[in-house]
């Protein structure tokens, strides 16, 4: 999927809802909690990177524009120099995903960075945070959202499971 998202443009495209909707089906079946359409803040929320308070169960919905404008950025100067021959001017696709995002209110990065997808998801990630912030009216939830996006709020879910040290998983019966 990766290997997809980063070799073409995939803003809007309804099979990658498709594929958000079974990610959180099976994270639904397996967890055994409900990710329902009435609670699309829960889902969007839980599809943030850990380190904003999420599960880090990204949607590549919203990751589709990071991934390629990030490697066409990077792969630029090799494109050009094995299409020496050929006159491409410029690049249409980049183009096109890049106006796509700024027609949404995202501006690009520098120059200097725009070869790092955690760049541009970065921004993808801020606006979907402060969506969530501003949905929050209550202050119950508010503090819960701030609560799991402070700095070493996630670091349980980075743990490894080391027999030797008494963090091994449960047996299933």
């Amino acid at each position: 999927m990766l290997h997809t998202l980063r070799a073409a443009c995939g803003d809007d495209h309804e099979p990658l809802d498709k594929f958000d909707a079974q990610l959180r089906s099976a994270v639904c079946s397996i967890c055994n909690v409900s990710l329902t359409d009435d609670n699309v803040d829960q889902w969007l929320q839980a599809s943030l990177p850990v380190r904003n308070g999420g599960l880090g169960l990204r949607r590549v919905s919203s990751l589709a524009s990071s991934a390629f404008l990030a490697s066409t950025a990077d792969t630029r100067r090799l494109q050009d120099q094995i299409l020496h021959r050929v006159s491409l001017g410029k690049d249409n696709m980049f183009e096109h995903c890049l106006q796509t995002r700024v027609t949404n209110g995202r501006q690009p990065p520098d120059n200097s960075v725009t070869h790092k997808q955690k760049i541009w998801d970065k921004m993808v990630v801020d606006v979907e945070y402060n969506h969530l912030l501003s949905r929050y009216s209550e202050p119950y939830h508010r503090a819960r959202l701030l609560a799991a996006a402070a700095s070493y709020s996630g670091d349980w879910l980075r743990t490894l499971l080391i027999s030797a040290c008494g963090l091994s998983p449960l047996p299933l019966f």
